[in-house]
């Protein structure tokens, strides 16, 4: 995933239930970035121009 001035890219991410994935964002802002997900259970702060990845595990609904 990417963050630019006008928002992430791509807008939506999907994923297989119940596998392992790893979301990789890069900041392309010159700005502090938060990336968060309550179902996913993280939180993550990029600087500007920074790269974090997570790696979580997506259980099915």
């Amino acid at each position: 995933m990417q963050l630019n001035a006008d928002g992430f890219s791509p807008k939506t991410l999907t994923a297989p239930p119940n596998k392992a994935i790893k979301i990789e964002l890069i900041n392309n802002t010159n700005k502090v970035a938060e990336l968060e997900s309550y179902d996913m259970k993280f939180e993550k702060i990029i600087v500007p121009k920074g790269k974090i990845s997570v790696y979580r595990a997506v259980k099915s609904r």
